[in-house]
């Protein structure tokens, strides 16, 4: 069974709906990111990664992290543990695209995901502000802090970005890790595979 687990409910699909990040907590899930060939405008992928190719946008993932098939629609996600923690997932690199972000702006779609933090959780905004992304048109993110209240972590770090394409389609991205993965340069490398690809 999973040590750590983060829910989160989603106003993407409904409240009373949970995005839950857990290590090989999915009935059946024992795949990792595809082998898949990288296609023109795909995410570099650093030594030990994956490409991950998720419709209008590409990133990678470490080589051993898992798919969490337990996301509600429209979310992909994939899942890693912490080197110290091996059967706990520490760090998490996500998209969300959904018709709800179709007419919002890339600082609205930012927002858009943040809003699923429950309110009893200790989250705090850390920073925000516009950025860019290989591809991306308009690209907004804000960063978070969350509190843990488990033994083995005590912050996750995550960032949410709104991106709008050159061609207008809306969607986001979720970078999450424990503070000890964001120390190891983890964090990091996932932000640099991240990029909107032509469909």
């Amino acid at each position: 069974m999973p040590l750590l687990s983060l829910r989160f409910s989603t106003r993407a699909v409904a409240a009373v709906c949970t995005l839950t990040l857990a290590l090989s907590a999915c009935s059946g899930n024992d795949s990792g990111p595809g082998e898949q060939d990288e296609k023109p405008g795909s995410a570099k992928t650093p030594d030990d990664f994956t490409a991950v190719d998720s419709g209008s946008l590409s990133y990678a993932a470490p080589q051993g992290w898992e798919e969490d098939r337990e996301v509600v629609e429209g979310w992909t996600r994939y899942i890693g543990p912490h080197s110290s923690e091996p059967d706990v997932a520490a760090a998490e690199i996500s998209d969300y695209q959904g018709a709800e972000l179709e007419q919002l702006t890339a600082e609205e779609a930012a927002n858009y995901i943040g809003e699923e933090f429950p309110a009893d959780e200790q989250v705090s905004v850390e920073d925000s502000s516009t950025t860019s992304l290989p591809g991306a048109e308009e690209v907004y993110r804000i960063d978070y802090e969350h509190e843990f209240r488990l033994p083995e972590f005590d912050r996750y770090h995550i960032s949410d970005f709104g991106i709008k394409s050159e061609d207008g389609t809306v969607l986001a991205v979720r970078i999450g890790a424990v503070t000890e993965m964001v120390e190891d340069g983890t964090f990091q490398e996932l932000e640099k595979t991240v990029r909107v690809t032509p469909e």
